[in-house]
């Protein structure tokens, strides 16, 4: 069942020692946008307990959450244009790009309301990436206004405003992803 999701997605652990809020389905409607026909976000009480594994389908317009290794859905978050890429910080969090809503949605792990929202003005956030020696945040963006090329925005300690950075040999970018040591890889092509 997980290969019909051609979409990307990220596996997160229980990497914190705190519990985050346990849900229900449907005890969180109405503090997250429900999706296009009304489905409000939902998480299994074990959820929070499990190792999950986040898929976003950017057909629905949804990111289905799933135990691991069984594969067994566990949740689902609705509200979102198109999400597409999504990373994890050392705390489990997990960082959800809306590639047409030009912003990041952080979530707790297995929590189904936003703890924070970030902003990539006038950007198509593609991927993302958390810094596991700064925990900065590094975000892919597919295109900018006017077909001026993508670049990749940084977000300080996935806070505020980010700092973009263009390179005039790429015009789409498309995955970003950091090593151990922080160094930041970008995937991209000429235009």
């Amino acid at each position: 069942m997980l290969g019909v999701y051609a979409a990307l997605a990220l596996l997160s652990g229980c990497a914190s020692s705190a519990t985050p809020p346990l849900s229900q389905p449907g005890a969180n409607a109405g503090a997250f946008v429900p999706s296009r026909d009304g489905r409000p976000s939902w998480m299994a009480r074990e959820a929070a307990r499990s190792d999950l594994l986040y898929v976003s389908d950017v057909g629905t317009g949804d990111v289905n959450v799933y135990t691991y290794p069984k594969g067994k859905l566990s949740g689902q978050l609705t509200g979102f244009m198109r999400p597409s890429g999504l990373c994890v910080d050392r705390a489990g969090d997990v960082y959800v790009t809306d590639l047409f809503a030009s912003q990041l949605l952080e979530f707790q792990h297995g929590a189904t309301t936003p703890v924070r929202t970030l902003k990539d003005p006038n950007e198509d956030p593609g991927d993302c990436a958390v810094d596991p020696t700064t925990g900065n945040l590094a975000v892919s963006n597919v295109s900018t206004p006017y077909s001026t090329g993508g670049d990749v925005v940084i977000f300080a300690h996935a806070k505020g405003r980010p700092h973009a950075y263009h390179d005039p040999a790429i015009f789409y970018y498309q995955f970003c992803g950091y090593d151990g040591a922080g160094n930041l890889y970008v995937d991209g092509s000429a235009g």
